[in-house]
């Protein structure tokens, strides 16, 4: 054996304390470690690649977390998360507060709906119900015709609901009566019809055989009266008006013209032409009316002259032919 010279063993053990010894890199697996997969050439686990002195990549943000921020910033409170898809990305579902104005026009909506329905429930029940059909129906105002015979003529109304019965409707049943000249027509919940007859003003009586017509001022026969002394109206020929129609139209249309006072005195009228209409009172009394001109005024001035105390029951003719100037003698 041959001894190793001092210096050179004083040297390597003076370098050994100067360098630092380098770590040894292993070919194997380390002791007490699991490889990731046996048998295969995997790769290590992100732990191992650390421990091995390798870097591992950050993992990528979370697809929610910005809008988790953003609630967060804002103040929200972020609502219920949905389940994430299938790619595994996760959605967060954040709820705004619904703006006053929106509020108020939804719940106007909503009232306005209601109250359409109601008026259509309240509708339906008022002109399809049966609890509001008519039942009753009295008439009024009727003198010239029989008010038995016009209750008779509205039956047909019965048991049609009141709000679908009017004027109208009631003028269509009695039209036919020629003294009606038109109808009032009141409901009275829940069943009763109120009808108001509003006949044709009679100025005269005409003779016709033995008979007796009340006319209108057109003419228009309204009813018949038994016995002349019924009807307080001046009486007309009625062989002489059918001669000449125009005369005819003249008489009683002077007669529309008077006043119901002064045609309570008149006891006839007549006319050989249209210009010259007479009318013979019931105390003698004659008044020349000549034509159909100014009649207002001509009626007028006669009801203040028969008024007169210098003329009334005094006088034997009034002419007022000439309105503006009257005369009596």
């Amino acid at each position: 054996m041959t001894a190793l010279p001092a210096p050179a063993a004083g040297q390597a053990a003076a370098s050994g304390k100067a360098e630092t010894a380098k770590p040894v890199r292993s070919t194997g697996p380390a002791a007490g470690t699991r490889p990731s997969q046996r048998g295969t050439g995997a790769p290590a686990s992100a732990a191992g690649k650390s421990a091995a002195g390798k870097s591992v990549p950050a993992s990528p943000p979370r697809p929610g977390a910005a809008a988790d921020l953003l609630a967060r910033w804002r103040g929200l409170r972020p609502g219920p998360s949905h389940p994430s898809p299938a790619g595994g990305a996760d959605t967060t579902v954040v709820s705004f507060p619904e703006p006053p104005r929106r509020k108020t026009r939804r719940r106007l909506l909503i009232a306005a709906g209601s109250v359409v329905v109601l008026l259509a429930v309240l509708m339906s029940v008022i002109f399809l119900s049966p609890a509001l059909a008519v039942k009753t129906i009295t008439v009024e105002g009727a003198d010239l015709t029989d008010s038995a015979t016009l209750s008779e003529a509205l039956e047909p109304l019965k048991g049609i609901p009141l709000a679908r019965v009017g004027e109208r409707e009631v003028a269509a049943q009695v039209d036919h009566f020629p003294a009606v000249e038109s109808v009032e027509v009141v409901a009275k919940p829940p069943s009763e019809l109120h009808v108001r007859i509003i006949e044709r003003t009679p100025v005269a009586v005409l003779k016709d055989g033995k008979k007796f017509v009340l006319i209108d001022e057109s003419g228009k026969a309204l009813a018949s009266v038994r016995k002349r002394s019924e009807a307080k109206l001046p009486l007309i020929d009625g062989a002489k008006a059918a001669e000449d129609s125009d005369v005819f139209a003249s008489i009683t249309g002077v007669l529309g013209a008077l006043q119901p006072e002064v045609l309570k005195q008149l006891d006839h009228a007549s006319a050989r032409s249209v210009d010259s209409v007479e009318l013979q009172l019931t105390n003698g009394q004659k008044v020349l009316w000549g034509n159909a001109g100014q009649q207002e005024l001509k009626a007028t001035v006669l009801q203040a002259l028969l008024q007169a105390k210098g003329v009334k029951g005094k006088a034997s003719v009034i002419d007022v032919s000439t309105p503006t100037r009257p005369v009596t003698r």
